[in-house]
């Protein structure tokens, strides 16, 4: 695949030119936020310049429809850039064309010379970068979410995360040139604790000035990586070893010196065995669900909620209902992938049909608050999604607010099980044209 920009070569010269006159300026400036960027070419002079973080969107405009969806509603948007106001930091997409004309692939070589897609795996990527040119981690794949809100989360996680690194850089510098090893100890672990890619020249570093690892720390850094324990362990049960890496990675498991999101990984992979040993279902299930509680806001529990939710599950907001789900018997759906608070107020919750033979036909609604396991707001009226829909939106009024929440949907499929839909569950607020007091 090749790549691309758009607009004439004019409109980008004069964009370059500005680039040059704002990075004059800044280098001058500090504290001065996100600056975004035409160009890696340009974005990467910038960030060495300046010495702060460089975040690349990497996308594909004619060909990837996830990108051009994240790019317009979430990496772009007037929300996202407050946000990341108080990151100090240089942005810039990059937009890979499949069939690029002669012009358009002219430009993107001008555009982003030195980019040799470091970090890049799949697409769409975001992908942070030292001033220097390292790759320092990125959200790809299972780590970035396909919902634009989510999305909008891993990038701002991934900015606050470079940032923070950028900040440890510099204390390492500094104690490593005053011969401070116990500083530089600290701060190296402390690089090692953020969300990122491994730092392996560190971690080597650490072999030298804590020689002893009372702590336990450095042993804790050694676990391999998330991609590999999960690959090693996919690759044993396809050799006929899947005891002995669920013996192995037990032991890691029981092993305190972990922390909960290197918990939630060695879940995953755990999962990932028992997946595709036969009859293990029930224990992939459970293992999932684990490292989706041991890590609900990292991408460990999120690889885990994913694939819980969408191979094991009853019916989630996030991947709807599928005809495993279905009866044609009256029964109740519990949807566990709620907000973990929901604010007092009306919530309004929308099944609709996308495919298949059979409607689905809807008894009740209700809301459970976690805490108590009580109903706390219900809406009971017949409602049909399928080809023709009647009356499928259900009015859920919290009188207060509540914490780990549960919904309940009592429902069967009409005629057969042969149905696929999405479930929304969105405050009152949030619905279009609605007035604000």
């Amino acid at each position: 695949m090749h790549a691309l920009s758009t607009g004439p070569y004019l409109w980008k010269a004069y964009q370059l030119i500005t680039t040059i006159l704002i990075t004059a300026l800044t280098f001058v400036a500090d504290g001065i936020g996100p600056q975004r960027v035409a160009g890696y070419t340009a974005a990467s002079a910038m960030a060495k310049q300046r010495q702060v973080p460089l975040i690349v969107y990497v996308h594909g405009s004619d060909w990837n429809g996830l990108g051009q969806r994240l790019h317009s509603d979430m990496w772009n948007t007037t929300n996202t850039n407050e946000r990341l106001r108080d990151f100090d930091l240089v942005l810039t997409d990059i937009d890979v064309l499949q069939t690029p004309t002669a012009p358009q692939q002219t430009e993107f070589d001008e555009l982003h010379e030195g980019w040799n897609k470091q970090g890049l795996v799949t697409y769409p990527a975001i992908i942070a970068f030292s001033p220097n040119g390292d790759v320092l981690g990125s959200r790809q794949g299972e780590t970035l979410p396909r919902l634009p809100a989510q999305a909008q989360s891993a990038l701002l996680e991934l900015a606050q995360a470079a940032t923070k690194y950028q900040e440890l850089h510099q204390r390492i510098e500094k104690a490593r040139l005053e011969n401070d090893q116990q500083s530089e100890a600290q701060a190296i672990y402390a690089v090692c604790d953020l969300p990122l890619d491994r730092p392996n020249q560190l971690i080597e570093r650490l072999t030298t000035i804590d020689p002893q690892d009372t702590s336990g720390r450095r042993r804790r850094l050694e676990m391999p990586q998330w991609h590999h324990l999960i690959a090693q362990a996919t690759k044993d049960v396809k050799e006929g070893r899947a005891q002995e890496a669920l013996d192995r990675l037990h032991t890691m498991l029981a092993d305190n010196v972990y922390n909960d999101s290197q918990r939630a990984w060695l879940q995953v992979a755990i999962g990932a065995v028992h997946r595709k040993t036969e009859g293990s279902d029930t224990k992939a299930a459970a293992a999932f669900k684990q490292a989706w509680q041991l890590d609900p806001d990292g991408i460990a529990g999120h690889a885990g909620k994913r694939w819980y939710l969408q191979f094991y599950a009853p019916p989630s907001l996030l991947f709807g209902w599928q005809p495993r789900h279905c009866t044609t018997e009256l029964s109740t759906w519990i949807i566990e992938d709620l907000p973990s608070h929901m604010s007092k107020g009306r919530w309004n919750m929308t099944c609709s049909w996308t495919k298949g033979h059979h409607g689905l036909g809807i008894d009740r609604v209700e809301l459970v608050d976690g805490e108590t396991g009580k109903v706390v707001a219900s809406d009971v009226h017949p409602g049909f999604t399928g080809v023709k829909t009647r009356d499928n939106t259900y009015y859920l009024e919290l009188k207060r607010d509540i914490r780990h929440p549960r919904l309940q949907i009592t429902c069967r499929s009409d005629g057969g099980t042969n149905s696929t839909g999405l479930i929304a569950l969105t405050p009152e607020s949030d619905m279009p044209g609605h007035a604000q007091n």
